[in-house]
């Protein structure tokens, strides 16, 4: 399939960000209200989805609104894992998209 598995450390913006090339679709399950790694995906072209169920990091990617726009990528945040995550999870796995892991 072409799924890729990455583990980046995330308290180290400038090392994970440049591991984002290539990658379709980022996938961040941390929890963590940070805008490095939304930021880093669409300058890569990377689609983004987060599962955070509080309202801190929508707030925040919506002051990146333009920015997202101008570089064209698909971006979803608070959309909780299930039944959220799980559908398209499952048909991205299917379509052989890539995948970034990102743990703590």
């Amino acid at each position: 399939n072409g799924m890729r598995t990455l583990i980046l450390d995330v308290s180290d913006p400038v090392s994970y960000v440049r591991e984002l090339r290539d990658i379709d679709l980022v996938i961040n399950c941390t929890g963590r209200v940070d805008t490095h790694l939304i930021v880093g995906a669409a300058a890569h072209g990377s689609d983004f989805l987060d599962i955070c169920a509080g309202d801190d990091l929508p707030v925040a990617v919506h002051g990146l609104d333009a920015q997202l726009r101008a570089a064209g990528t698909r971006d979803l945040v608070g959309v909780c894992l299930a039944p959220g995550l799980t559908g398209p999870l499952a048909a991205g796995v299917e379509s052989g998209e890539k995948f970034v892991r990102v743990t703590q």
